[in-house]
């Protein structure tokens, strides 16, 4: 016979052997009471202890970029179910976060730790997986020169497009420095050449900066001389000046 207390049973199973085998795999934890009767009427009972079996899961969690839409933790355990998961997130390699239980929304290298409650049958589980916030790329500016020949007005960088995320700045030649503002407000008059570099900065943890550049290209304009008809009298001197 077998029980579930030490009470002797009142109804016996018979069987014939010295020894007779019984499965506990499927019995749920607990403790059980194996029960073996002689013809004599001898009783005697062993105890029997079901522990929790270890359990398995597993979790996934997909990169998504700064700014964007969050991914969430994606949990499978076919032994300890899903309805009871807890998450603790922290940094990995040079990324510094956590063990926290607030997702990280920076850019950086990531890991989750998931934990399967424990059950009725199951002992708690725990499961990783790793993840990454990518950095951001700013849109860049779209700015355009202009190319033509000298005539006294100033020619400005037109900005077609400001971009987005992170300052914009601007600065005047290569080794010029970077100004916050829009280069729109950059000309050149005189014949030559000026690039003017725009860029979205972005900062050091989420954006990528963006750099882009256009030159206002100033030709010389050709000199007109006109020589003027004159008529004089042999001896008198030819008049000279502008446009003579």
């Amino acid at each position: 016979a077998l029980t579930t207390s030490a009470t002797t049973p009142t109804s016996w199973t018979s069987t014939s052997g010295a020894s007779q085998s019984l499965n506990f795999g499927s019995k749920s934890v607990g403790t059980y009471y194996v029960w073996a009767k002689d013809r004599a009427g001898n009783t005697n009972y062993k105890a029997v202890s079901v522990s929790k079996a270890s359990g398995s899961g597993s979790v996934s969690m997909a990169n998504w970029t700064y700014g964007g839409t969050a991914s969430n933790p994606s949990p499978s355990s076919s032994t300890n179910g899903t309805s009871s998961v807890t998450y603790s997130y922290s940094g990995r390699g040079s990324t510094s976060y956590g063990p926290s239980a607030t997702k990280p929304s920076n850019a950086g290298d990531y890991t989750v730790t998931a934990t399967f409650a424990a059950t009725a049958n199951y002992n708690q589980v725990t499961a990783t997986a790793n993840f990454t916030i990518n950095k951001r790329q700013c849109t860049a500016p779209s700015i355009t020169g202009w190319s033509g020949t000298y005539n006294g007005s100033a020619h400005y960088i037109t900005t077609n497009s400001a971009g987005s995320y992170g300052t914009l700045q601007y600065k005047v030649g290569a080794s010029g420095t970077w100004t916050n503002g829009n280069p729109n407000t950059q000309s050149r008059t005189d014949a030559g050449t000026t690039t003017i570099y725009a860029r979205r900065l972005g900062d050091s943890n989420n954006i990528t900066s963006s750099e882009v550049n256009a030159s206002i290209v100033i030709s010389k304009k050709a000199c007109t001389i006109t020589a003027k008809a004159q008529t004089i009298t042999y001896g008198d001197s030819i008049a000279t000046g502008p446009g003579q």
